[in-house]
């Protein structure tokens, strides 16, 4: 994996690495900044389970498509989600599953799901949902290549 880094200035600019670089992290935050301030995303909350601090947004930007999840509640947030005439998208790692994802979102944390374009041609996709909550929270011991996930590195 790569990731590039330029700039421009009058002046003389100079990069430093400084240790192991976390570049699914950086990916990561950066979709996670993007989801939140973009105009485009589709944001949700849980209203409808008396949760309006848990906010779902979703979207499509440069190639990927993401769902971000704030969980600002007490509670914790399940949700399932299939997507529906997928073409052209493949889901990132945590992830295996290109037709759907299953995230946990406990209270005071936050996840994303990112799906990558496969092929420069256009990518379709369509959405099916379902999601509890729980006035709980709780930790498993369950392996995140399952398909649970929950992003708590900000």
């Amino acid at each position: 994996k790569g990731f590039n880094v330029s700039a421009y200035s009058q002046y003389p600019v100079t990069f430093e690495r400084k240790g192991n670089v976390d570049f699914n992290r950086i990916e990561r935050n950066l979709v996670k900044s993007l989801a939140v301030q973009n105009p485009a995303s589709r944001a949700k909350d849980y209203s409808a389970v008396s949760e309006p601090n848990i906010h779902r947004y979703m979207g499509s930007e440069f190639g990927l498509v993401y769902f971000y999840y704030k969980n600002e509640s007490q509670s914790t947030l399940k949700e399932t989600v299939t997507m529906t005439d997928r073409q052209n998208l493949r889901i990132c790692a945590p992830f295996r599953d290109n037709n759907e994802f299953n995230v946990c979102i406990p209270g005071a944390t936050d996840g994303i799901v990112i799906y990558k374009q496969v092929f420069p041609s256009g990518y379709t996709f369509g959405v099916k949902s379902s999601f509890s909550r729980s006035q709980f929270s709780f930790s498993t011991s369950t392996d995140p290549k399952q398909s649970i996930y929950t992003d708590t590195q900000r």
